[in-house]
């Protein structure tokens, strides 16, 4: 059985045997490892910073491990291992520390005179922003805090780039009835 890896000198894939029944080699995971420790490290650290990438990437290795003690070697490619740390690093986004970090960039930064009308203002924004769903949180933070394009959002969640807009646009409705209740409940509406 024939799967490939990437080259980095070549920057190109090339073939690695596997044994007719699927199963692989320590050796050939150590030289899936080598070859493909960098990728994966760097996917993780540009999207959660260096510790939490750290902990993905040997996640991703242990999972990696466990196909191959499983038989199921032929399934190690490299596009498996990107696609397993694509769904870690979702999955860590999703985690309260994750979006507890990402929630400071709501509070005001700059002088009075900006687009926030007050502290106050920004407070229920993220009083608001807790009270939502983790995948409406999540689409929003995503959106209008780091900046990413609908489509850029779609790819890291796996979805469609129509489902996306869908999601998106639900969770403006929530953020928005949210908000309002923010106000309502500590009689400032």
């Amino acid at each position: 059985m024939i799967s490939w890896r990437l080259n980095d000198e070549r920057g190109v894939m090339t073939r690695i045997e596997r044994n007719p029944d699927g199963t692989g080699t320590a050796g050939d995971l150590s030289t899936l490892y080598q070859e493909m420790i960098d990728p994966v490290y760097g996917f993780a650290v540009s999207r959660v910073g260096r510790s939490d990438a750290e902990e993905i990437t040997a996640e991703v290795f242990c999972a990696a491990a466990a196909a191959y003690r499983a038989g199921r070697a032929a399934e190690v490619t490299p596009a498996w291992l990107m696609t397993v740390v694509r769904n870690k690093v979702i999955d860590r986004w999703r985690s309260t520390a994750i979006r507890s970090s990402k929630l400071h960039l709501l509070r005001p930064q700059v002088p009075d005179h900006s687009v926030w009308a007050s502290d106050d203002t920004s407070w229920r924004v993220v009083d608001a922003l807790d009270r939502l769903d983790d995948l409406s949180r999540t689409v929003l933070v995503l959106r209008y805090v780091e900046g990413h394009t609908v489509p850029e959002i779609a790819r890291r969640l796996g979805r469609t780039t129509k489902a996306t807009n869908s999601v998106l646009g639900r969770a403006r409705k929530k953020l928005r009835r949210a908000y309002e209740r923010t106000g309502a409940d500590d009689g400032r509406a």
